[in-house]
């Protein structure tokens, strides 16, 4: 079953994310990803939310455990626990 999983966080400097964000690209080859989006809350590109298709549940769910990913969230200025969800398309 396709998956979308949705990060919202805060960053300390929307560039400085987007700069560590785009040189993962291989890093989110690797586990799967198909399609990417990037928004941020009108006014505040401080909130951002990404969303990330994936071919099943299971790839999605080991990515978002990846400890890797959260390594390079924090290298890329993630302020406190980003809100990570995962749903199946129907």
């Amino acid at each position: 079953m396709p998956a979308l999983l949705i990060v919202k966080a805060e960053v300390q400097d929307h560039d400085a994310w987007r700069e560590t964000f785009d040189a993962s690209a291989e890093f989110r080859d690797a586990a799967g990803i198909g399609e990417v989006s990037i928004h941020h809350e009108p006014g505040n590109r401080s909130t951002i939310l990404v969303l990330h298709t994936f071919d099943s549940i299971d790839a999605a769910q080991s990515f978002a455990s990846n400890p890797e990913l959260a390594q390079r969230m924090k290298d890329g200025g993630v302020i406190g626990q980003p809100r990570i969800e995962i749903f199946g398309t129907v």
